[in-house]
């Protein structure tokens, strides 16, 4: 299969069939997905931040900052992330775990965490890297969800974007989101 950035192109290249180029944005970031100053007062975030900074005992991934979507389609209100090897960590499984029960995510989110049993990937430069990515990973899905936004994972080596039938695979994942084609 072709690298993660290859692939990445390969569904670039398919949002710009689909909707148009002047229609998707890449590495685009939103005012309304910084969750605000005090963190810690919102209960959207409190058990995960809380969860996150207690494992290793680091907080310097609790920053203001609004993190870039991979891929962004304004038509439909649509965020595609591409999450690769190192998404799948400990601390994202922990994140995942301390979810609000009403957040609507567009993928599954027991599977994202059998990924991250599974994987074990760990990433610790900077030291707090695990828990930023967990971070701002649950800052894209709980803002999106709470916003009216679509917002679908697909991980990393679970289809090969590049082949002939990825175009007709990735209708099916944008359906399946809700999102009519």
């Amino acid at each position: 299969m072709q690298s993660a950035k290859k692939q990445k192109e390969a569904l670039l290249n398919h949002l710009i069939h689909l909707f148009g180029a002047d229609h998707v944005e890449i590495e685009r970031n939103f005012d309304w997905m910084d969750p605000g100053v005090n963190f810690l007062s919102n209960p959207d975030y409190f058990k995960i931040i809380t969860s996150l900074a207690g494992y290793r005992n680091h907080n310097g991934f609790i920053k203001r900052y609004s993190p870039r979507c991979d891929f962004y389609v304004p038509s439909q209100k649509l965020i595609l992330e591409y999450d690769e090897r190192q998404h799948f960590t400990n601390l994202r499984k922990m994140a995942l775990e301390c979810y609000p029960d009403d957040v609507l995510l567009s993928y599954s989110k027991d599977k994202w965490i059998e990924h991250c049993i599974s994987i074990q990937a760990v990433d610790n430069d900077p030291p707090y890297r695990d828990e930023q990515r967990a971070w701002y990973d649950s800052i894209r899905d709980i803002t999106a969800a709470r916003n009216g936004y679509v917002l679908i994972r697909i991980k990393d080596g679970d289809f090969d974007w590049t082949s002939p039938e990825s175009k007709s695979c990735l209708i099916n994942v944008l359906k399946s989101g809700g999102i009519p084609i």
